[in-house]
């Protein structure tokens, strides 16, 4: 609203001044109400700006010409429907977008307006979401972006070089070429006042300034030997308005631009044509071609002898023999790679283990993408993890398993209930008799002591950081509250709670990121895999330290995954604490938090006083839980296997958050078990299977005398 009331407005008042006084005039007024008139007169020294904020004020300077000069929607009275059209247009040009990303994008009065919705039907196609946690979005229609102005004066410089790169890429594959050239579109202001606007691209003032642009930008250049700030925005700006000013006056600006002199008797045309073949202008290349070449066909005579002796192409005389030999190269390559591959699937059970120690070292050195807050790659040369929010959930909803008529309902419930089910459309029956047959009578809740579990949702929003960052951000929120202590803070820091720094979504954990396992599900037969581990169990000593670390009453359950475990000990404290355990912490501190405050909610039964393992088990009440959530979300979406692991619907920031929970049990177990080979799996692994053999349960009944079945079995699959 602002931009329209003020910004805008202001344009226009501009652009309508160029036609009513003589152009030079008003030219020369911007630039001495933008304090440039000694830069565009050839004395940098002399401006009233230091450094960069010179070069600054001269692009926004030539964004102004640029504006004033091509913006069109004013001058043409363009209809308000246009105008709704080309917001959209330019809002979708630099990618995908959901309903309420655009909506931000475009004027709330478009956004209201009736036919918005129809428009944005007519420019773009809609792309639904493919999962519960995706989000439809709009894609723009590859004949809207010829309707792209990549220097509208709505684009800011970084949404403009977005936009360019994509209307390159949708160039180079409709015309073949490498490096297409973005030619301005006609103003095509047929008839009013406003007709006369292009008459302006042939004014000496505008000539002066873009001669200035160039000229002091290329000294700078040359004698700083690097570019400065903003020199590629201003070349760009100015190539743009010498473009634009071929497209509407061709003839008259070609002549100009050849005759008019300036800086040492230098014209337009000697330091374009000086530019053509200098590597450091290497970018502007294809510009410089299309301009030259235009200018070149009003006026031949004027650019053909420069462009001849000051660009004249260095014959490659070596080319053709070096596309030969890069030819051969690649055969012989793609010759050897499939020797190798021969070679490798006859003798490949010998370089097994190189192939795995290539694997590892390729883990270690791929990368996860970059720091959200100090942008550098996030590797194994430094500790880093995702960013997540451990949160208390009543989601699940509990079965009872002593009424038949539910179980019936949930057996005779279709797949999905996004999809219609047909119904009777037959008139109604006359009396409640057949009412009764008809329909069941069925349609009461569930009972209230089978309402919903409690259990602890991990949740992720994607976005990862270092942990030396996460550590220095954290003191940043602290000494946020220490300096603002009476403002209502979005964050809990009593709770661990933080707000991720880019998308702002609500965290309190820092999760492990680990790369996804290359196992593939053995193919032993369930028999035969119980039977082998039978007999590796029972050729096993007896481990005492296990069988105190699993609770009394014998269900089999570990002291050390409960929230409230007193045997938690202060390892994570140290000053030589590892980075995994500090990212524990978060977790196990969170959890406990959580279960402290929850006794109340669990129908678990919860060890006596003075033992181990009080408190939420984590297996259950956290990881358990949060698959069954996401299992639940993921309800009623298409999926290609029969498991939730094999659906679509399963984001990789979800798969990469489970990862990081079984990672931070196998971290709880080997604080537990420091020492022991693997980290105490084999142990762990011996302890839960042992529970499955009955010459076990027969020697040790006071120990197990709790059926492990009366357990939920996903807990423990985890």
């Amino acid at each position: 609203m602002l931009r329209e009331l003020c910004y805008d407005q202001d344009l226009f008042i501009l652009q309508s001044s160029l036609i009513i006084l003589d152009p030079n005039i008003i030219i020369v007024s911007i630039l001495d109400r933008f304090g440039l008139l000694s830069f565009f007169r050839g004395d940098v020294e002399n401006t009233p700006y230091e450094g960069a904020h010179l070069l600054s004020m001269v692009e926004e300077l030539l964004y102004v010409l640029i504006t004033i000069l091509g913006e069109r929607a004013s001058a043409t009275k363009l209809p308000f429907e246009r105008a709704i059209r080309r917001e959209i247009v330019h809002a979708l040009a630099t990618g995908p977008s959901s309903f309420t990303d655009l909506a931000k994008r475009v004027s709330e009065r478009m956004v209201d307006d009736v036919c918005f919705e129809r428009v944005l039907k007519d420019v773009s196609h809609f792309r639904a979401p493919e999962s519960t946690s995706d989000t439809g979005v709009y894609e723009l229609k590859d004949e809207a972006y010829d309707e792209v102005d990549p220097f509208t004066f709505h684009y800011t410089r970084n949404k403009r070089e977005e936009v360019e790169v994509i209307l390159k890429s949708i160039l180079r594959k409709r015309t073949g070429q490498d490096d297409p050239v973005i030619v301005p579109k006609p103003l095509t202001i047929p008839s009013g006042p406003f007709s006369i606007l292009p008459s302006v691209l042939e004014s000496e003032a505008l000539l002066q300034v873009l001669f200035y642009s160039i000229y002091n930008v290329v000294s700078l250049t040359n004698s700083a030997g690097t570019a400065p700030p903003s020199a590629e925005a201003i070349l760009d700006q100015a190539f743009q308005l010498i473009m634009l000013a071929l497209v509407e006056r061709p003839s008259v600006f070609s002549h100009v631009s050849v005759i008019k002199e300036f800086e040492g008797g230098k014209k337009l045309v000697d330091i374009i044509c000086a530019m053509e073949h200098d590597e450091k202008h290497k970018p502007y290349k294809s510009r410089i071609c299309w301009i030259l070449t235009e200018i070149s066909k009003h006026v031949p005579e004027g650019v053909q002898p420069l462009r001849k002796v000051l660009s004249a192409p260095v014959p490659d005389v070596g080319s053709a023999k070096k596309r030969a030999a890069k030819a051969r190269q690649e055969a012989i390559m793609a010759q050897m790679k499939a020797q190798q591959a021969s070679f490798s699937l006859k003798f490949g059970d010998d370089d097994e283990d190189n192939d795995q120690d290539e694997a590892e070292d390729l883990n270690r050195l791929s990368s996860f993408g970059t720091c959200i807050v100090c942008q550098e790659d996030l590797n194994e040369a430094k500790a880093f993890g995702t960013l997540g929010l451990v949160q208390p959930s009543r989601l699940l909803r509990k079965h009872p398993d002593s009424h038949i008529q539910y179980l019936n309902e949930l057996m005779t419930m279709p797949e999905s209930l996004d999809r219609a089910i047909p119904r009777d459309t037959t008139f109604p029956p006359a009396n409640a008799e057949e009412l009764d047959r008809v329909s069941p009578s069925n349609f009461d809740g569930f009972p209230m002591q089978y309402n919903t579990r409690f259990g602890l949702h991990a949740s992720a929003c994607g976005h990862m950081m270092h942990l030396d960052c996460f550590q220095v951000y954290n003191s940043s929120i602290r000494q946020r509250h220490r300096s603002h202590a009476t403002r209502n803070h979005p964050e809990n820091i009593q709770h661990k709670e933080y707000i991720c720094p880019l998308c702002k979504s609500l965290g309190n954990v820092l999760l492990p990121v680990l790369h996804p396992s290359s196992a593939s599900a053995s193919q032993v037969p369930f028999p035969d895999w119980i039977r082998a581990a039978g007999i590796s169990v029972l050729k096993s000593k007896p481990d005492s330290v296990m069988d105190s670390l699993q609770f009394r009453s014998g269900t089999g359950e570990f002291v050390f995954w409960s929230a409230q475990d007193t045997g938690y000990g202060n390892a994570v404290r140290k000053p030589e604490a590892t980075a995994s355990m500090k990212m524990l912490d978060t977790i196990v501190l969170t959890a406990r938090m959580i279960s402290q405050q929850t006794r109340h909610l669990r129908e678990r039964p919860e060890p006596e006083i003075g033992e181990r393992g009080a408190g939420m088990y984590l297996p259950e009440d956290l990881v358990g839980y949060t698959i069954a959530a996401i299992e639940v979300a993921a309800r009623g979406t298409d999926a290609s296997g029969g498991i939730l692991a094999d659906s679509p619907s399963l984001s990789d920031t979800q798969s990469r958050m489970i990862r990081g929970l079984l990672a931070s049990l196998t971290g709880l177990a080997a604080l537990e078990l420091e020492g022991r080979p693997d980290g105490g799996r084999v142990s762990i692994k011996q302890a839960i299977i042992k529970r499955l053999l009955p010459e076990w349960s027969r020697t040790s009944l006071t120990s197990f005398s709790y059926p492990m079945l009366l357990r939920d079995p996903f807990t423990v699959l985890i």
